[in-house]
């Protein structure tokens, strides 16, 4: 059977609708900070006749990374690499530089290592992909307010992910999402709880993102051969599309 590692797997944003979707056909490997919820959401997936497993990862932390990688590549080929694992939840203005460094070890760092262990290894398996996640608050050059090292590091994920189609030559494919708002449970209970002069002044989209949706895309750009160099996008949080020059704005 195939192989699939997610960072971030367990996660209450999209991380756990994008472990279920793997599992549907794949072994999935939860790679994942919170040791607890990783092993429960395995444990879930098993009892609904899926293929999973737990290990603990920190994003951070190369040598985990790569433990969690080697997880993925025993018994059955590692085909699919997917980067979820974020430090959004020090988001939080400018803020402080310990937080600046927790985005830049996570969101970007964690990104670099994991892509960076992984080619290797999907070279010598035949080949695979490598899926990342950015943000629509990246495209947005000039916007106000939000955290300016956040955006920067899913700026760079996305640059990264983009100059990254040299791979595909190797068959090793390397693609992005780009989400705008996700509906999330403590997302829809923030928006819900706003004014509508306070949406506009967050940038509220018309449409918050099914987690299950996430999910779709991303194993649709994983398992796409014909997909290498690719970034999806939701503008406004519509149905999602290839990333286009129109999408950047100053």
């Amino acid at each position: 059977m195939d192989k699939a590692v997610i960072f971030g797997g367990a996660g209450e944003g999209s991380g756990q609708a994008i472990s279920r979707r793997f599992a549907r056909t794949m072994h999935v490997v939860i790679a994942d900070l919170d040791e607890r919820r990783a092993r429960a959401l395995a444990r879930d997936i098993r009892e609904e006749n899926g293929s999973a497993e737990s290990v603990i990862a920190d994003a951070r932390d190369a040598t985990e990374v790569s433990k969690a990688l080697r997880a993925g590549s025993q018994t059955g080929p590692l085909r699919v690499v997917v980067n979820n694992a974020s430090a959004v939840d020090a988001f939080d203005g400018i803020g402080p530089l310990d937080q600046w460094d927790r985005f830049l070890d996570v969101d970007f760092g964690g990104t670099v290592r994991a892509t960076r262990l992984a080619v290797d290894i999907l070279k010598a398996a035949g080949g695979g992909a490598i899926v990342n996640v950015s943000s629509t608050s990246a495209l947005q050059l000039r916007r106000q307010g939000g955290s300016a090292m956040y955006d920067a590091c899913k700026l760079a994920v996305l640059l990264l992910s983009l100059r990254l189609d040299v791979l595909a030559k190797e068959n090793v494919r390397v693609n992005c999402i780009i989400p705008h708002w996700i509906a999330v449970p403590h997302i829809v209970e923030f928006v819900n709880g706003l004014s509508v002069q306070e949406r506009a002044d967050y940038g509220v989209p018309d449409r918050l993102i099914p987690v299950e949706e996430i999910a779709e895309a991303m194993y649709a750009l994983a398992t796409d051969p014909n997909k290498a160099g690719v970034a999806i996008v939701w503008p406004n949080g519509n149905a999602p599309r290839e990333l286009e020059p129109k999408d950047i704005r100053m």
